[in-house]
């Protein structure tokens, strides 16, 4: 669409205003970017001669400045799937591009781990010569410009599988040999890669009985638990004769594998292993009772004190009641007699006074008051 005014005009214009020469459009969005010109043109009739028509333009560039985001994620030999899978030893080669104003940071992720990355541009590729088993793995292509950051960067994510026979997982901390003590529930345990997945009955485990292989099932002494690429062979309580070799052979539609195990018994400490387990249980018992102990003879102390110190504020108490009300006779505690009324209440007096007053004077001949 173009528009003119007065012999001024736009060219190559959409839904736009002109007015007076000005051109106005709302809504910009990345589609209006480009450049854009101005074009003025009259004619000049003169009184004499022939008429002349002139022109002149101008020309400006528009940027539209927006975020990123992820135009197309593809392997270049499967450019229309979202999920790829190659046959091990092939090549790879994923391409992405990105829309965004100014350039984008960029990078192509496999498992959340960095393969390959740019800056300030709008296209990435990675590629792969000879894939492996391990290859396969989710990969993301993630990009971002100053208008949507790392935290809302735009992305999209490939699937790619790679068909290949079973074989131990790199990433698993794998074990051959397995102890044991007799009575234990023990487990011997393997996960593989591979692809096609195996099915349950690809699992297949055997025990070694001296002169055969022996195949494995369930029943009321061990269990066979496989799930996905891991199996584990479990004993529900180990006896003698389970320590021997075993094997599981894994099978899928594009070959086999097999790993052998070893159960073995656990060594028993020695006599020397055994005598210092010995001697520091009997230390930690001398040192646990010493403690024990002193904490003892600690809270006695403790009693001690607190009785003594109350002993001595009763004392300072009554001896100040006395000291204000002194109307008692003096009686001695040899004297006293038993059985008597008088006797007895004396004697209740006497019972926390004179305790108190031998303890701290020393004396056995304690006069106490009545009142």
């Amino acid at each position: 669409m173009s528009s003119s005014l007065s012999g001024n005009t736009w060219q190559n214009i959409s839904d736009a205003v002109v007015t007076d020469g000005q051109l106005r459009k709302q809504n910009i969005n990345r589609n209006d970017a480009g450049t854009y010109r101005c074009t003025a043109s009259n004619m000049i009739i003169p009184t004499a001669g022939q008429s002349q028509e002139g022109f002149s333009s101008r020309t400006f560039i528009l940027k539209v400045l927006y975020k990123a985001s992820v135009s197309s994620f593809t392997e270049v030999n499967h450019p229309t799937m979202h999920e790829v899978t190659v046959s091990e030893n092939s090549s790879i080669r994923l391409q992405c591009e990105v829309d965004s104003y100014p350039g984008s940071r960029i990078r192509i992720l496999k498992d959340g781990e960095t393969q390959n990355s740019t800056e300030n541009t709008s296209q990435i590729s990675f590629t792969n010569s000879k894939v492996a088993c391990d290859t396969a793995g989710i990969y993301s292509c993630v990009g971002f410009n100053e208008y949507n950051t790392e935290e809302n960067k735009a992305s999209k994510d490939l699937k790619l599988f790679v068909t290949c026979s079973p074989r131990l997982s790199s990433t698993e901390d794998f074990k051959s040999t397995i102890t044991s003590s007799l009575d234990e529930v023990t487990r011997i345990k393997i996960t593989v890669i591979a692809f096609p997945v195996p099915k349950y009955s690809d699992f297949v485990w055997f025990r070694w009985n001296g002169s055969t292989w022996e195949t494995l099932t369930n029943d009321n002494t061990k269990i066979i638990n496989t799930h996905g690429l891991e199996s584990t062979l479990i004993f529900l309580r180990v006896k003698e004769s389970d320590f021997q070799r075993y094997r599981v052979i894994v099978r899928n539609s594009v070959g086999q594998f097999q790993q052998e195990f070893f159960l073995e018994r656990q060594a028993e400490p020695t006599k020397t292993e055994a005598k210092a387990v010995v001697n520091g249980g009997m230390v930690g018992g001398i040192v646990g009772g010493v403690v024990v102990i002193i904490f003892v003879v600690a809270v006695a102390v403790v009693c001690i004190l607190r009785r003594s110190r109350f002993l001595q504020r009763k004392e300072l108490e009554r001896k100040e009641e006395l000291r204000l009300g002194d109307h008692s006779s003096p009686v001695d505690l040899q004297n006293i007699q038993t059985g008597s009324k008088a006797t007895t209440e004396y004697a209740n007096v006497h019972t926390v006074l004179c305790y108190y007053v031998i303890q701290s004077t020393n004396k056995s001949n304690v006069i106490c008051k009545h009142y």
